[in-house]
């Protein structure tokens, strides 16, 4: 959020905006939300083009991603005259980068490679990458260390029970389904986008970003304000 905002504080351009996030698939599809100020023709990326609704834009293509041996190439062709935007590059994880174009802020986020284009003064992007793997365990060399570590824990945790039986840790109560109970109270006094927007901050591990909020529950922007300012003032979000 701060990067956008220091963004749109010091573009000085004029022209037409565009704000794009591209979840890329192992299999090289590519999943593109995108909200953009230009209305009445479809963004055209290269090989595909979009329609535009509401200032939004949204579609799965398979051809904007090629392959030779195993290094894949994301490219896209923006039309000239963008005066404010950001494209975020959401790669699987494990994957290296070896080349981008033009630089790109590279991070990662929730175990996603994320490539962040800022400077879209171009109007080709690329990125090349090489999908990876995690490295396989050495099977042989962990089993017996790991066999020996479990039998020591059995032998002592059956020792303190013989020696020390009223010591023995008892048997955890049932968990209560608090987090049920507290949803089925709370669930009848929220709107149905109340409801879709908080089960989907739920999805999320209770920490997500409204841009890709907003994507997820395919809100417009001013809608996702309205309903996330009414959840906080229900003291259900912050």
């Amino acid at each position: 959020m701060a990067l956008l905002l220091l963004l749109a504080a010091a573009s000085a351009q004029t022209g037409y905006s565009i704000y794009m996030d591209l979840f890329v698939a192992t299999d090289g599809s590519v999943l593109i939300y995108g909200d953009t100020d230009i209305e009445g023709s479809p963004i055209d990326l290269g090989p595909d083009s979009f329609p535009v609704e509401g200032g939004h834009f949204s579609n799965t293509s398979d051809r904007l991603t090629g392959k030779e041996a195993d290094l894949w190439t994301l490219s896209l062709s923006l039309p000239p005259g963008i005066g404010d935007g950001l494209i975020t590059v959401y790669l699987p994880s494990g994957t290296i980068i070896t080349e981008t174009s033009p630089p790109g802020l590279i991070f990662s986020e929730k175990g996603d490679l994320v490539v962040a284009f800022y400077d879209l003064n171009s109007t080709e992007v690329t990125v090349k990458y090489k999908l990876g793997s995690p490295t396989p365990l050495d099977w042989e060399a962990y089993l017996v260390p790991a066999l020996l570590v479990a039998a020591a824990v059995l032998l002592v945790a059956g020792g303190v029970r013989l020696i020390l039986p009223r010591f023995a840790a008892p048997e955890p109560a049932p968990r209560k389904a608090l987090d049920e109970t507290r949803w089925e109270a709370i669930s009848p006094t929220l709107t149905e986008r109340e409801r879709m927007v908080l089960e989907s901050i739920m999805k999320e591990g209770g920490r997500v970003s409204q841009r890709k909020l907003r994507h997820i529950c395919d809100l417009p922007k001013s809608t996702l304000s309205r309903v996330t300012d009414e959840l906080q003032r229900k003291g259900l979000v912050r």
